[in-house]
């Protein structure tokens, strides 16, 4: 029996001694307002979509998503759910403490407000007419869970009449210089440090961002998506998921590689587009894994709907024998996701799993790499970008 105990013990020693540090992936939460991972070192990169100062109606906007007028928008919410409609589900009641001075800094005059007189205070306000600037502190007082900011009194330029709007809002987090221009912030690296890969499904609002496949456009372009430039990260209207170029800073900065989520309705424009910026602009160290949106056979999320309706259409394809016999074998529930999938004569990612045989997927796999129009995936898989990349489906990798 002693021997035993020995054997086991020394085997939990050895188990312990080694370390996986690096050798597991995480997702990553996205950085802007509703997550409590203190993303974005900007609370301006990732604050709420503006709404009128009265609460009712509509806000017009400029191109890159700034106000014409007076208007409020929410810095954050880390209220325990849900502290709004009591009881809160939530027996401990945790709230992390956010308090401290915020720098404030946008183009434009406004006053500043918020609707609960005890979150904040504004101190230290100055305009500075030739920039066009105003700057001020925002102290968030202890034990404050929502801050939400009214502009009024805006006026866009010194020349612009009332009611004109601002732009350019920063408003930076206590610790960090008021001109810092880091943009992640060191909590939120240090919490992605002992991983090897990132996985962005989260960060790129995958889930539920699809537009309904019987809509006249039933596509996501790339002139729909974020840009760093929008005046929020927040999903607006079709602009879903924090812009790529974030994700892509935030794996150059890290060392790690990129498990990237292409949404479902992406065309064909929108997946090349990206393959470009990631060759263009992503350490040529790092792999790219690649996941054709997320969980298309959960009937939870609107992607399965939509995934399910593209199956006949696939299916109807000559080069698609394989996805036919999967669409009688399994229905067009299973038949889309697991295997080569071919809507608008265009390949979708290959994919492994449960609802098709290891026959029809070597099929698949066979016509997928043997077509021309194959070339748009094959960008990230193996030619464009120069190194390694791998292919996941469904819960495959995980």
């Amino acid at each position: 029996m002693l021997s035993r105990w020995l054997v086991v013990a020394s085997c939990v020693a050895a188990l312990s001694a080694q370390t996986y540090r690096g050798r597991i992936g995480g997702e990553v939460e996205s950085p802007v307002e509703g997550s409590r991972g203190r993303g974005f070192v900007d609370l301006g990169r990732g604050f709420r979509p503006w709404a009128p100062v009265s609460g009712s109606g509509t806000v017009p906007l400029d191109s890159n998503g700034w106000p014409l007028g007076d208007a409020q928008t929410v810095l954050f919410d880390i209220r325990p759910v849900p502290a709004w409609a009591p009881p809160i589900d939530d027996p401990a009641q945790f709230q992390p403490d956010w308090s401290g001075a915020y720098h404030v800094t946008f183009n434009g005059q406004a006053e500043l407000k918020s609707f609960d007189v005890s979150a904040f205070t504004v101190t230290n306000v100055w305009y500075d007419a030739t920039l066009n600037t105003t700057t001020a502190d925002l102290v968030v007082a202890p034990g404050t869970g929502l801050v939400a900011v009214s502009f009024t009194n805006t006026k866009r330029t010194p020349a612009s009449a009332p009611n004109t709007g601002i732009t350019n809002l920063r408003v930076i987090r206590p610790g960090y210089p008021a001109d810092t221009t880091q943009p992640f912030t060191r909590e939120y690296l240090r919490s992605v440090a002992p991983f090897g890969l990132l996985r962005f499904m989260g960060f790129a609002s995958t889930n539920d961002s699809n537009p309904a496949f019987t809509d006249p456009d039933n596509h996501v372009h790339w002139a729909n998506r974020h840009v760093p430039s929008d005046a929020t990260q927040q999903d607006i209207g079709r602009q879903y998921g924090v812009a790529w170029e974030y994700a892509i800073l935030l794996a150059n900065l890290t060392g790690k590689d990129m498990w990237i989520n292409i949404p479902v309705a992406a065309d064909d424009d929108y997946v090349a587009k990206l393959a470009a910026l990631l060759h263009d602009t992503l350490r040529p160290d790092l792999n790219i894994y690649i996941e054709h949106s997320n969980e298309v056979w959960n009937p939870l999320f609107s992607q399965h709907s939509y995934n399910q309706a593209a199956a006949p259409r696939a299916a109807a394809h000559p080069d698609c024998e394989h996805l036919r016999r999967g669409v009688r074998r399994e229905g067009y529930q299973h038949a889309y996701p697991h295997g080569v999938c071919v809507v608008d004569h265009l390949p979708g990612p290959i994919y492994a799993g449960a609802g098709m045989g290891k026959a029809y997927l070597r099929r698949a796999i066979a016509v997928f790499l043997r077509r021309r129009a194959d070339a748009l995936f094959q960008r990230f898989a193996r030619g464009v970008h120069r190194r390694r990349a791998g292919c996941a489906g469904g819960d495959a990798g995980r």
